[in-house]
């Protein structure tokens, strides 16, 4: 059941799947149950910025793993020098697809007291600046959604002191005209 959206067509990448992403809109739509344009559009925001702030935490491991390759070569070659740049390269280049070069990788690492951390580690210090403009993005998308959330829950729980406030005045005039009836 997809619903109509006011701001835009859905944020969703051609490896995502846009049943998953009307599934979550939905889901989300369903428990924060807006009413009206206003509402409905916030949550539309609340609904793409997390959709996006999803996204950005799967590209993250994707990234690491991207930079393994590269990382296996500068330890095995520049820091550890255990082999010459070609052999690093063929190592790096086939450490995942073949068993034996992953062993091969490995005891290299563990004669320096290492392990596949290393080359996690190693990966993530090529990416550092990357990781870190990733994650100064990851943390500008929540504080954003956390601001629309607070907004919208400030317009319902107005909305809902509104319906109060009408109702004990609706319940007042009632308990008037009972109470001048009964007189």
């Amino acid at each position: 059941m997809s619903r109509k959206r006011f701001t835009f067509v859905a944020p969703v990448l051609v490896t995502e799947s846009l049943e998953s992403f009307e599934a979550f809109a939905n889901e989300m739509m369903d428990y924060i149950k807006p009413n009206g344009i206003i509402e409905e559009t916030l949550v539309d925001d609340v609904i793409d910025t997390t959709w996006h702030i999803m996204r950005l935490q799967r590209s993250r491991s994707a990234m690491i793993n991207i930079a393994y390759p590269e990382a296996i070569k500068k330890l095995l070659d520049e820091e550890l020098s255990v082999v010459d740049e070609f052999q690093a390269d063929h190592l790096a280049q086939n450490w995942l697809i073949l068993p034996a070069v992953k062993q091969e990788v490995l005891k290299a690492l563990k004669r320096f007291g290492l392990d596949e951390i290393a080359i996690e580690a190693q990966a993530m210090a090529i990416l550092a600046s990357d990781l870190e403009a990733h994650d100064r993005t990851l943390t500008s998308l929540e504080a954003r959604r956390n601001k629309t959330l607070r907004l919208l829950a400030e317009i319902q729980a107005n909305v809902a002191s509104r319906t109060r406030k009408m109702l004990d005045t609706i319940d007042s005039n009632a308990d008037h005209a009972r109470s001048k009836a009964a007189e």
